[in-house]
């Protein structure tokens, strides 16, 4: 993961969860190191410095990043959003509030998101 992904707090405090739950392993970008311990991809903003990298290694997206946790478990990551905005209380922010708060960094993982949960049942 690019340093760069850190800011804003809300993207950052999103992935560190999901780096938490074992989503992912967590590893910090300097290309070589990401080479030795096995990382497939490096998570950026800054995707035009990361062009060539070494076969097995792809740069992606927080969005794209994102999207691809969803897809691996919709259900689990939706428990992690909620808990995520039950978590901020100062001031207290609804999961509708946090999807917005991130949907200017990671529009298509909003979406997604936004899509499953219409197809959800309450409670659920």
């Amino acid at each position: 993961m690019d340093a760069n992904v850190l800011f804003p707090l809300t993207l950052r405090d999103t992935l560190l969860r999901a780096a938490a739950e074992d989503l992912f392993q967590l590893r910090w970008s300097i290309v070589v190191v990401a080479v030795k311990s096995g990382a497939q991809v490096i998570t950026t903003s800054n995707l035009k410095d990361f062009a060539r990298l070494p076969e097995g290694l792809e740069a992606q997206s927080p969005d794209e990043f994102l999207c691809s946790l969803f897809d691996l478990d919709p259900e689990g990551f939706n428990d992690l959003l909620r808990q995520q905005a039950g978590d901020l209380r100062n001031p207290p922010v609804t999961l509708d509030g946090l999807l917005q708060r991130l949907s200017k960094q990671v529009p298509g993982f909003v979406a997604a998101v936004r899509s499953h949960l219409v197809g959800v049942p309450r409670g659920t």
